[in-house]
């Protein structure tokens, strides 16, 4: 490994006044996670359609009551919390990778979505939220007319 090169250094200089700006410029377009480790990080998915976007994530072994969902200011979380005490003990566990505890995703949401309309659904250990996108946010055709 040698001495770093000034080609090295000046990347690094620059490293974070580009990744402001790639996050200024897609801010809009991307859910970019935020303060995702309070225990456990259950897998997301973010999609994007025509008239919506959606998160989905998986919780397994969740229930309704186990999870929580809120918007504030824009960012929207998801936290949950599973504990020992409601699994059923029938024996010595030899091995546990099961996920116990809390955990916590959040994710700046688009400018677009409009947030009166969010809706959260839990099925077969995914819970997806869908977000639509405000009207004025779709795009529309507009005719073209000749005069």
């Amino acid at each position: 490994m040698g001495l770093p090169t000034t080609r090295n250094r000046t990347m690094r200089r620059y490293l974070p006044e580009i990744s402001d700006e790639m996050n200024r410029l897609f801010g809009d377009f991307i859910a970019w996670p935020t303060n995702q480790w309070e225990g456990w990080t259950p897998p997301a998915n973010f999609v994007e359609t025509e008239d919506a976007y959606a998160v989905e994530i998986d919780v397994p072994g969740y229930d309704r009551d186990d999870i929580e969902v809120t918007l504030e200011q824009g960012i929207l979380s998801i936290r949950g919390e599973r504990s020992a005490e409601r699994e059923e003990q029938t024996g010595t566990y030899h091995l546990r990778e099961r996920s116990l505890g809390r955990f916590t995703r959040s994710f700046s949401l688009p400018r677009s979505v409009d947030a009166d309309r969010l809706e959260a659904n839990l099925e077969s250990g995914v819970l997806r939220v869908a977000l639509p996108k405000a009207a004025e946010a779709k795009a529309r055709k507009i005719d073209v007319t000749v005069k």
